[in-house]
Order: C-alpha cells, then sequence, then structure tokens
C-alpha cells in the first residue's frame, strides 16, 4: 500500500514538473543575438512561464554548451525589457559583471570581472537630468586583468582590451577626460574622441573603406524627422478605435527597426492589449512617413526602437 502510494506521489510530481518545462519558450540566436535555428545557434534564450500572463518574466540565456550566460527579468515575454539585478557570466562559469537596469536602462551601480576571476571595475550609472534616456558612467575604481589598479578613487587611466571594443584614455573625477582613442571590431572602424568632464567634446571615425565622420554623440538616437511632439499628435489623430474596442484601456508596446535610410522594419509587438488595437498600432508605425536614422560614432546604423502607445476608454 505504501509503494502504491509513493507511486503516485511521484507521479503527480513529475507531471507538474513536466507541465511548468511546458510553459517556457526556448529562443535559439546567433553570434549576434537575432533568432536562428538550433543547428546555427550560438546561444539560447529560455523565458521562464512564457505561456502564463504575468508582468514580469525570467529571461536565461545560455550558451550552446548550456553554462549559463545571463539571468534577469524582463516587463515583456517577446523582447528583453530589462528590470532589476542582471548577472551575466563567462563560457567558464565565472562570473562577468552584475548591473541593475530601470526601464530598460542601466541605473546605479555595476560590477565587472575578468575571465580569470580578477576584478575589472567598479562603476556607477547615473541618469542625466536633462535627458533621462541618458547616463553618465562613473569609473570608481578599474583595475587591469594582471591585478594592477589603474582607476583609484575616479581618477587614472583606462586601457581597455575587450573583445569587440578597444579604447585607452584618462579618467578624472570617475569620468573621461582628455584625448581617447580606440577600435571598434563589430563596426569596423577607429575612432579618436576629446573629452571634458565626461562630455564628448568632438569625436572622429575612420571606417574599412577609410571614410572620415565627425561627431558630437557616440550614439545619435533615431527620431522622428519632425520631432517627436509631431510623432505623438499623428498617433493621436490617426489611431482608429473601433465602437465595440471603445471599453479598453491599457498600454501597447511596440518595438521596430529603423534602417539606415529612415525606413521601418520589422515592426513587433513586445507588449498586447488587444489583438485589433495591436494591429492599429502596426498600421500606423509602418504608415509613418520619415525619420531620421540613428548613428553610432558618426555612421549610420539599423537601430531598434521601442515605444508606448496608451488607449484610454471612452467615457
Amino acid at each position: 500500500m505504501t509503494k502504491h502510494r509513493l507511486a503516485f506521489l511521484l507521479l503527480i510530481i513529475s507531471n507538474i514538473i513536466f507541465a511548468q518545462n511546458n510553459l517556457n519558450k526556448t529562443i535559439y540566436l546567433d553570434s549576434l543575438w537575432k533568432e536562428t535555428s538550433k543547428e546555427n545557434c550560438k546561444y539560447y534564450r529560455i523565458v521562464k512561464d512564457y505561456y502564463n500572463d504575468k508582468e514580469i518574466y525570467r529571461f536565461e540565456d545560455y550558451y550552446k554548451n548550456g553554462t549559463l550566460q545571463m539571468e534577469g527579468d524582463s516587463k515583456s515575454k517577446d523582447i528583453l525589457l530589462s528590470e532589476g539585478e542582471f548577472i551575466y557570466y563567462y563560457e567558464n562559469g565565472n562570473k562577468k559583471n552584475i548591473t541593475t537596469y530601470i526601464k530598460g536602462r542601466p541605473a546605479g551601480k555595476s560590477y565587472s570581472w575578468y575571465e580569470n576571476g580578477n576584478k575589472k571595475a567598479e562603476q556607477e550609472y547615473i541618469t542625466q537630468q536633462k535627458d533621462e534616456l541618458k547616463s553618465d558612467l562613473i569609473t570608481i575604481q578599474y583595475w587591469q586583468e594582471d591585478n594592477i589598479q589603474t582607476v583609484i578613487n575616479g581618477n587614472g587611466y583606462i586601457d581597455e582590451k575587450g573583445e569587440k571594443i578597444q579604447e585607452k584614455g584618462n579618467i578624472k573625477n570617475g569620468l573621461k577626460e582628455g584625448i581617447w582613442k580606440g577600435n571598434d571590431f563589430q563596426y569596423k572602424l577607429s575612432f579618436t574622441e576629446d573629452y571634458k568632464n565626461g562630455k564628448l567634446k568632438k569625436g572622429a571615425s575612420i571606417d574599412s573603406l577609410l571614410v572620415k565622420n565627425t561627431y558630437y554623440e557616440v550614439f545619435d538616437y533615431p527620431r522622428p524627422k519632425n520631432g517627436m511632439q509631431h510623432f505623438y499628435a499623428y498617433l493621436a489623430k490617426k489611431f482608429n478605435i473601433p465602437k465595440e474596442k471603445e471599453n479598453i484601456s491599457g498600454k501597447i508596446l511596440l518595438t521596430f527597426i529603423i534602417n539606415k535610410d529612415g525606413s521601418t522594419d520589422k515592426i513587433r509587438i513586445a507588449k498586447s492589449l488587444d489583438e485589433v488595437l495591436d494591429n492599429e498600432a502596426i498600421r500606423l508605425i509602418s504608415e509613418y512617413p520619415e525619420w531620421v536614422s540613428g548613428k553610432y560614432r558618426g555612421i549610420p546604423a539599423r537601430v531598434e526602437f521601442s515605444i508606448p502607445i496608451r488607449v484610454v476608454a471612452s467615457k
């Protein structure tokens, strides 16, 4: 009798675990973190409880060999809208970075390590008062890979030798100061930048075709040609709500790509409100006429853009 009860209990537990696993979603990603097939993936992502409706979803990214690469929470199950503490790992299992995010943007203290386990940096992201979309990165302490400290209490120099980017320059009161030089291997360019109190005064980049570009922002984000106010007015005027949907209130979150020529592409719903209203939002984004493309170090770039649309029920 006892054996039968035990078998029955084990069956229930295994069924519960199996059901919970079925609620998760696995996404396979290539080296650029774009969705691909299982056979061609470099990473894979597990979104916990994807098939449940929740406010927060747990994201876990893994290297192809099954080692955890990142863990953290997202406000959307379809795209990563980071919220709270995120921990990143090297493929050997050592911790790489801990950073906190608020509304998808880094905020507060950030800690980094080298692959060998040695400390790399203690830094802090401080949101700019004039523009909450931008943050200043304050470097408090910095060590080279051989454990030699080159920034002490916000002063010194950095010689960063990463896989995607290398750069070096002075740090004063936690901020970049003077001439910084570097190479970006992903975008195949070299750059020279002049900083004062952490603010870029002027930068110049040279791409793989030896074309020189001058810029005053490292990241120049895409924007509507006629400004955000014109864009929001367009949405308010053109958004068509059928009579049977007039009692619905809430927020639709969309993401889309703004191409180098200012056209939009790959419009997706990151947070759904209603299928009909979602489709109307997609229609309006696809029909909006002109965007100014984003730039990275003076070079036009494809940029993913996110925007919320709030729908208010008719009284």
